[in-house]
């Protein structure tokens, strides 16, 4: 039986068009994705770019206008990017599907000639973290609507607030008047009716879910090859996987192994860190996963 091909895409979305990064150059991606974190966060090793591309992240996303922007010396410039995984099997089916979205921030150098090779950090909504709060929420409003204005205010359209909790038709009064950044707001809905509430954001979505309802019991998949052996952590477990584009964020996973089965059941993955090279070994995805409620 044939092996199927890996497949890993980097997309930037520059102002004169999309540039495409893919696996016939040296890359090594690296992205950490938390249901806990405000921010998702991707690094991307890459060798031999272009002269014309290098030159432009290396003058643009310095550490130096990194920091003035931080300080607000500069208006914050980022630029949109993705990233893609998967594989393509010997009859054309592919897998690859967007792992990532977020904006780059940084950009230097790791190695020299021959092979200049280009560290790119990215961050998901970036820019929320240097957007201030202009206009405060209604006095009155429900947390829904309440969701729904901090989503707006950073940077996600209705379609891409998902807020469904047993608090949703709750009227909440003089509400984010202490937040002056707009990165602060998922933390602040999560602290509103803590321990209750989650908020976290998944590339393109603001999600609000009960703390216990995050797991969609619809939407489970079953996993019982592992690189190396899953094993318990203090809130958990920990896996290791081949790459799989269907492994998500508060997803359930139904976990088999004949090397440990005392851990055998049905877990919440909470984190996942992406560990994809396009010509070394690594095309991994570490989860660590807590019991459901």
């Amino acid at each position: 039986m044939a092996l199927s091909e890996r497949k890993l895409k980097v997309t930037f979305h520059m102002p004169g068009g999309d540039v495409v990064l893919d696996e016939s150059l040296s890359m090594k991606v690296h992205v950490i994705k938390d249901c806990m974190s405000s921010q998702n966060e991707a690094v991307i090793e890459v060798a031999n770019l272009t002269a014309s591309l290098r030159q432009q992240l290396l003058s643009q996303f310095t550490a130096f206008n990194r920091r003035k922007t931080a300080e607000g010396q500069i208006a914050p410039v980022y630029l949109d990017m993705e990233i893609a995984a998967g594989y393509v099997s010997a009859n054309g089916e592919s897998t690859v599907s967007t792992i990532y979205h977020g904006q780059v921030v940084e950009c230097d150098l790791v190695a020299p000639p021959p092979n200049v090779t280009v560290r790119i950090k990215c961050y998901t909504h970036q820019i929320d973290k240097v957007t201030q709060i202009d206009q405060p929420p209604p006095y009155s409003m429900t947390f829904k609507e309440l969701a729904i204005w901090a989503g707006g205010v950073m940077g996600f359209d209705t379609d891409h607030v998902r807020c469904n909790t047993s608090k949703d038709d709750q009227i909440v009064q003089n509400a984010a008047r202490s937040n002056v950044v707009a990165g602060d707001l998922p933390l602040y809905l999560e602290q509103y009716y803590y321990p209750d509430i989650a908020a976290y954001i998944d590339d393109n979505f603001l999600i609000v879910k009960d703390r216990y309802a995050i797991l969609n019991p619809s939407d489970t998949v079953s996993l019982s090859e592992f690189i190396g052996v899953p094993c318990w952590n203090e809130w958990g477990v920990d896996f290791t996987v081949l790459c799989d584009p269907t492994i998500k964020l508060a997803q359930a996973a139904n976990i088999t192994s004949l090397l440990n089965p005392s851990l055998n059941g049905k877990y919440v993955m909470m984190q996942i860190v992406y560990e994809l090279h396009s010509r070394d070994t690594p095309f991994y995805c570490h989860v660590s996963a807590c019991p459901p409620a």
